[in-house]
């Protein structure tokens, strides 16, 4: 009996310690991998020059030590674009999501790469059909960084094939008055006009 329970706790413990990294999203390996990933995730990995390493650490400061976690959920998000069924896709998608939750949470809020984990959080979760949740993330992109266009594109996009065409209208034009010179943002101004 003493046995069973003892044997039942170590298993219970082996299962807690795995939670975060199963959470955590797939970590890229190969030369094929890193080669999709921005060149952080190649700095963050030790693949560049130890100058082109250093640089990238003063440039992302005392958050580069979240960084694995942000190519993690990069890296699976690529993996979801090539699984090989619905499943697959949404266990990967839903481990990106976990990826990006963690930097979310342990990056200061002014970390530099806090707007991209918001974006591609967005997506996966659009990916996964959970609209509110991708709207609310896309949202939180353009609120820490509104100079750029595809938040304003892609937040107004999904706004649109939601049925709220005047909310986009409305994200694409507040978006203009912030890049007013974004072709990206006038081509979707037209069409959705």
């Amino acid at each position: 009996m003493k046995t069973h329970r003892t044997t039942t706790r170590v298993l219970a413990l082996l299962l807690l310690i795995s939670l975060p990294w199963i959470a955590a999203g797939k970590y890229p390996k190969t030369d094929t991998d890193f080669s999709l990933l921005p060149e952080y995730c190649k700095a963050r990995y030790n693949r560049l020059p130890p100058g082109d390493v250093a640089r990238w650490k003063r440039k992302l400061g005392r958050d580069f030590i979240h960084v694995h976690h942000m190519c993690a959920g990069l890296h699976t998000l690529n993996l979801a674009g090539r699984a090989s069924s619905e499943k697959q896709k949404a266990e990967l998608l839903n481990s990106a999501i976990g990826a990006f939750n963690y930097v979310q949470r342990n990056a200061a809020p002014t970390f530099i790469l806090q707007p991209e984990v918001a974006y591609r959080k967005a997506q996966a979760y659009e990916r996964l059909g959970q609209v509110p949740e991708a709207l609310r993330e896309y949202r939180r992109a353009i609120s820490l960084n509104q100079g750029i266009s595809r938040f304003y594109v892609d937040l107004a996009r999904l706004q649109y094939r939601n049925g709220e065409k005047e909310a986009a209208v409305e994200t694409l034009t507040q978006g203009q008055k912030k890049r007013p010179h974004s072709r990206l943002i006038k081509k979707y101004l037209d069409k959705y006009r």
